[in-house]
């Protein structure tokens, strides 16, 4: 894989003189990337990132649609990886395709489109998939100059990445600080800059100084604009201390953020040196004329707060002829602002009343954007997750219906391996039968030769129990005592019960011993045989399993499977502590 990899690599190199062999190439090896798409790992995300830069870079659109046509062709539509995947690829090159006219129909498309994906990668309940879908919609949305969305889904796709990795790079936080900074989410700006401050504490390798640079220059500016000015100075000092050694245009913006901040603390004169010196170096560079312009308006409040009207109004024409050049909405705003000032500090209150209709048309655009924007973030947030648990409720149902079914179909199995088990079993019987009868002539005679064991022993037993029930009837006639009972048990412990007659007399002297027993017994276990009723009662006298194959007229076999039995049928009432001797102790 990793030659593959690197062949491919070669392809993005070179596919611009070589675009429709190499694109060739790719279409061949189309199974190849709808497999690696349809991964349940983080790595097949990878790959799909790789699949896309690649595709980003041919020349040729058609071609690369060409390409990502046979991904789709060859892929497992049915998965979900699959899709979220390809549909995410395929959205950024329609986004592309259509660039820069992408603000028409085609938006609401991708739009629309991105839902569904973000909404296949929930059902997975995988949050490598979900960081990757929240992740990509969040950059299209930012490109699509839809800030709720591009907010939302980029602090989404932050989180889980936070989650998943415990450490993200610091730089994943610089376009979200932008956006928030933009709509004036100050507390969150200081949120995340602190977040991404403490990835450059953690990093091992030296960090980036100048991103450093610019992640407290961020952090600043969300102090500041809250009014935290001592927190915000703190920051400003730091990143002006790095763009010192690295970069002259920064070390001038960063005084200029220094100097307003001065200003609002009521300081003019350190104000203005700061904020005129952040105008000449931005003035070296033609892209930083906006930056420029609006430095030099700051230095015009500062002349208004020194008294020197004239000279801010000079210095604003200025700032509206930079930005004349270098447009940016929000700077214009700024000097408009300032011009209604130097216009009504000078007595010109036409002019004062024209820019005051600019500055508060503009404000009132913006705070509307901002309000609506933080409003529909909120309302995406709560759809977001009523999305999600619907999401999860709709699986759980269908996974719930998909169990039913399975339980059907293996009633259904069951009741058909059962027919044909029976059917074999009778077959298997019939066999069984012929077999076994071979041997019944030696079962027949192996169970005569025990009858007449037993017979023996029935006639030997039946001649002494006689006497010694009316021994037995005698000694308990004349006395109650508990001497007495001791010879009772010394007594039954060599009676013999053969027939139905014995068994009452046996009982009837036992009872007089352990008056209850057999109530008792009959209570725990109701569904007792009169069988194991008897094993009980010797048991209960403590004998041997030879005395009550003698006393009963069994086999010492015959006497182990009914205390077997007898031992099962009281299983709730036993333990490894108690044993069946010493439960019927108890009784």
């Amino acid at each position: 894989m990793m030659a593959f990899t690197r062949w491919v690599l070669v392809c993005c190199v070179t596919m611009c003189a070589t675009g429709s062999t190499y694109g060739q190439l790719y279409q061949n090896n189309a199974p190849y990337w709808a497999k690696q798409m349809a991964r349940e790992n983080a790595g097949a995300n990878q790959q799909a990132d790789l699949l896309r830069t690649m595709l980003e870079k041919m020349q040729d659109s058609a071609l690369a649609f060409s390409i990502i046509d046979s991904i789709w062709n060859t892929g497992n539509k049915q998965s979900s990886y699959f899709n979220v995947r390809y549909h995410s690829i395929n959205n950024r090159l329609l986004y592309l395709r259509n660039y820069p006219n992408v603000f028409g129909g085609i938006k609401g498309e991708i739009l629309n489109r991105f839902s569904k994906v973000i909404n296949l990668a929930y059902e997975t309940e995988d949050d490598e998939l979900i960081y990757y879908a929240s992740a990509k919609y969040g950059e299209m949305a930012t490109h699509l100059k839809e800030p709720a969305l591009a907010i939302m889904y980029n602090i989404n796709a932050l989180e889980l990445r936070e989650k998943l990795e415990g450490m993200v790079q610091p730089d994943a936080y610089s376009l979200l600080n932008r956006m928030l900074y933009q709509m004036r989410q100050y507390p969150l700006v200081v949120q995340y800059s602190k977040k991404a401050r403490e990835r450059f504490t953690q990093q091992q390798a030296p960090y980036n100084k100048k991103a450093f640079m610019h992640n407290s220059n961020t952090l600043a500016l969300g102090y500041h604009r809250q009014g935290y000015f001592d927190s915000a100075m703190r920051h400003y000092s730091e990143a002006l201390a790095i763009a010192k050694n690295c970069d002259s245009v920064w070390f001038g913006i960063i005084s200029g953020n220094m100097g307003q901040c001065f200003l609002e603390l009521g300081k003019p004169d350190t104000a203005y040196g700061l904020l005129m010196k952040d105008y000449k170096l931005s003035l070296k560079r033609p892209i930083f004329y906006d930056n420029a312009a609006n430095s030099l308006q700051w230095a015009a409040r500062a002349q208004l707060a020194k008294g020197r009207a004239l000279q801010a109004l000079k210095m604003v024409h200025t700032a509206f002829n930079l930005l004349a050049v270098t447009y940016n909405g929000f700077y214009y705003q700024n000097t408009c602002f300032t011009a209604m000032q130097a216009h009504k500090a000078i007595g010109n209150m036409d002019s004062a009343f024209y820019y005051s209709g600019l500055y508060y048309r503009m404000e009132d655009s913006i705070q509307r954007v901002i309000n609506s924007s933080t409003v529909e973030i909120a309302r995406l947030r709560l759809n977001e997750k009523q999305n999600r648990y619907g999401i999860i409720s709709l699986k759980l149902g269908r996974e719930k219906q998909l169990r039913y079914r399975n339980l059907l179909l293996g009633a259904i199995t069951l009741v058909i391996v059962l027919g044909l088990f029976a059917l074999y079993r009778s077959k298997s019987m019939a066999a069984y039968k012929v077999q076994r009868m071979q041997h019944e002539k030696q079962l027949v005679e192996s169970e005569m030769a025990l009858a007449k064991q037993e017979m023996e022993l029935f006639r030997k037993g039946s001649i002494e129990k006689m006497a010694l029930i009316e021994q037995l009837e005698q000694q308990v006639q004349l006395t109650g005592a508990q001497e007495d009972k001791a010879k009772l048990l010394k007594e039954l412990n060599h009676f013999v019960i053969l027939t139905e007659d014995d068994w009452l007399h046996f009982r009837g002297l036992f009872e007089k011993i352990y008056p209850s027993f057999f109530d008792k017994l009959l209570h725990i276990a109701p569904g007792i045989t009169l069988a194991e009723l008897r094993m009980a009662a010797l048991s209960r006298l403590q004998l041997t399993g030879t005395q009550m194959s003698g006393m009963l007229g069994i086999g010492l076999d015959s006497v182990h499977k009914t205390r077997q039995r007898l031992k099962h049928r009281l299983q709730m009432h036993l333990s490894p502590e108690v044993s069946l001797d010493k439960f019927l102790n108890t009784i």
